[in-house]
């Protein structure tokens, strides 16, 4: 709290409160409250290259896609604005209603129909993922098991095909702002070019079957899905989880929760031969 009260001093901010965002896990996010009665968020990334990309996307987006307005930004940080609304957890589906899931498909079409404006390379990005995963997963997960995933990622990988597209490639509840409506579109640290399917993974995982088809109900009142839709998304659900495992070890998680659900994932289509 420290940093971040001698920061807004530093920048002739008048602070009367701070509180910590709940729903970020890469970032340090709080929410200030300024004596003017004000609202800003300042977010400190602990990666300076995500820190720029966001900084970028969001300058790019916010004429196009309702997303917070960047007001300033310093070394290892910047300031938005603060968005009206609730931001609920990923396991909250159940509260929204059938407006605000159309129009998160609204909105994510939205992304993805924009020009592009990064030449990120999707398939090496996918490939270097699979390669760390298994070296990382050697050891911890049972090899039959690790083998039979990574033969299968990267068979699926040679043949894939993709029109690059704007990703937000964390497009959850939590990244999301609700009134009746969606309101806006947060947190795009890690936004990328690539394989639109691959927005879908999250939502597919946290939705019921009858919220996902309303999701893209929404969605294709802007972009039509292809014929191959959920193949691919059934095969970037594979690869997040077996990334997400990764992500898990890596940070010193291995016995959390997330990371058995995303162990159950991969367990549960390997009974189904990851077909």
């Amino acid at each position: 709290m420290d940093e971040i009260k001698a920061l807004l001093r530093e920048n002739n901010y008048e602070v009367k409160d701070i509180e910590v965002s709940p729903n970020s896990f890469s970032s340090s996010v709080y929410i200030v409250t300024l004596e003017s009665i004000d609202k800003i968020v300042v977010k400190f990334s602990y990666n300076d290259i995500k820190l720029k990309k966001e900084i970028k996307y969001l300058n790019y987006l916010k004429d196009k896609v309702t997303v917070p307005v960047v007001l300033n930004t310093f070394d290892n940080a910047f300031i938005m604005s603060y968005v009206e609304g609730n931001n609920y957890k990923d396991e909250e589906a159940i509260r929204l209603n059938n407006q605000q899931i159309y129009d998160m498909g609204i909105n994510l079409a939205r992304i993805h129909s924009l020009p592009v404006i990064d030449d990120d390379n999707w398939k090496e990005y996918l490939s270097r993922r699979i390669n760390e995963s298994y070296v990382t997963l050697t050891g911890v997960m049972e090899q039959s098991l690790l083998d039979k995933i990574n033969n299968y990622l990267l068979g699926k990988l040679d043949t894939l095909t993709y029109i690059p597209s704007i990703l937000h490639l964390d497009y959850r509840i939590g990244n999301i702002m609700f009134n009746d409506s969606v309101v806006a579109v947060i947190d795009f640290e890690s936004a990328t070019t690539g394989d639109y399917h691959f927005d879908f993974v999250k939502l597919s995982r946290l939705l019921t079957r009858e919220q996902f088809i309303k999701l893209l109900d929404g969605y294709q009142t802007i972009k039509k899905i292809d014929q191959e839709f959920y193949n691919r998304v059934e095969f970037y659900n594979i690869f997040d989880a077996f990334c997400t495992l990764d992500w898990c070890i890596k940070r010193n998680r291995l016995g959390d929760d997330f990371y058995r659900q995303n162990l159950e994932i991969l367990e549960e289509k390997n009974e189904c031969n990851f077909y």
